[in-house]
């Protein structure tokens, strides 16, 4: 596309309402990103405010995508003035305003318009509510805790949904993307595990994996075992760390579509030995940082963990070093002595 540095805000404006006429998204994009990063003033806040609260359908997408991403690095200046337009567009009758709304009011965090956005989880349009899905999940962690459940409520009532996809986002938004738990949200998870599509029953065994529920067991061994087995099955196996399924993940590891190396760790957090002697390299590696004088913390004494095995900290004073201590190994050869070696270095310099 030519170069947009010559031309003036409002001939921008009018190309890319021009451009989401003729369904050019490519191009579209590039207009939107030169006036809501590169042109971030009033003036062209101004502009994409108007538009957005215009209520004519090709206009308010064009000034709420632009508002989506305002400010370099999206600091979203005029937060309250935003909030305000994208909650008004949610009632547009035009399924692409409240598309858009949705979507940018994930960016924006729940502010005033948590139960706004859950208002649509029973829209009778199916991307509305699958925007819904998407959109809820990063309210959660914002919010106070009687909001936090009406959230949580809403996507258990959205991996319900008669729509395939909406099922999948709901599950894998509340599932992985939150930390929300509890007997509701465990028991929807459970409810997944013989959902007819594939990918959400997936969703629902590294959902259930996280959060250590070992009633995922049969179902993960289930799934192990398929004629074809779903790398998310492969996950949730690493996450739950059940030595009930490392017959499967063995045996999946001689067949010729799997390599070693993406079985490894999986296989590794599965199996007993392999977690006993992680354990002892790491009391090595901890006993000679407290020999050298160096307060380390670890963040997890037992295996696996959500966060990928055991986490060595360390504060100077400045701020919080952190290193995998399975990757500290991997670079050590396997030698707790070379990987304390390593933590010291890093630390000195």
């Amino acid at each position: 596309m030519a170069d947009l540095s010559g031309r003036n805000d409002l001939e921008l404006f009018d190309e890319c309402l021009r451009l989401s006429d003729e369904g050019d998204d490519s191009r579209r994009w590039e207009v939107i990103g030169e006036l809501s990063v590169q042109r971030a003033t009033r003036s062209t806040f101004d502009r994409a405010l108007a538009l957005a609260a215009s209520g004519q359908p090709v206009e308010a997408c064009v000034g709420i995508d632009v508002l989506n991403d305002f400010g370099p690095k999206a600091n979203f200046p005029w937060r309250v003035e935003t909030v305000e337009v994208f909650v008004n567009a949610l009632k547009s009758r035009d399924s692409t305003v409240a598309q858009s709304a949705l979507a940018a009011l994930g960016k924006f965090g729940p502010a005033t318009a948590t139960a706004d956005v859950i208002a649509h989880a029973t829209s009778e349009d199916n991307a509305i509510r699958l925007t819904v899905a998407m959109t809820l999940p990063r309210f959660l962690g914002e919010l106070w805790s009687e909001e936090s459940q009406s959230v949580v409520r809403a996507l258990t009532l959205l991996m319900q949904d008669k729509d395939g996809a909406v099922r999948d986002w709901s599950t894998f938004g509340l599932g992985n993307q939150t930390d929300a738990d509890g007997v509701e949200v465990r028991s929807a998870l459970l409810s997944r595990l013989d959902d007819t599509d594939a990918n959400t029953r997936h969703e629902a065994l590294v959902g259930l994996a996280r959060r250590h529920d070992r009633r995922v067991i049969p179902a993960l061994i289930e799934a192990l075992e398929a004629d074809e087995v779903a790398y998310l099955a492969i996950e949730a196996a690493e996450l739950l760390g059940a030595p009930e399924v490392v017959l499967a993940l063995r045996q999946l590891a001689r067949a010729p579509n799997w390599t070693n190396e993406e079985l490894d760790v999986a296989i590794r957090r599965c199996d007993v030995d392999a977690q006993a002697a992680l354990l002892r390299q790491l009391d090595i590696f901890m006993r000679l940082a407290e020999g050298a004088c160096v307060g380390l913390n670890c963040f997890s004494d037992r295996v696996p963990t959500d966060s990928g095995g055991p986490k060595i900290g360390y504060a100077d004073g400045l701020r919080y070093h952190t290193w995998s201590f399975e990757e500290l190994l991997d670079q050590a050869n396997g030698s707790p002595e070379a990987a304390a070696l390593l933590v010291l270095k890093d630390i000195a310099g």
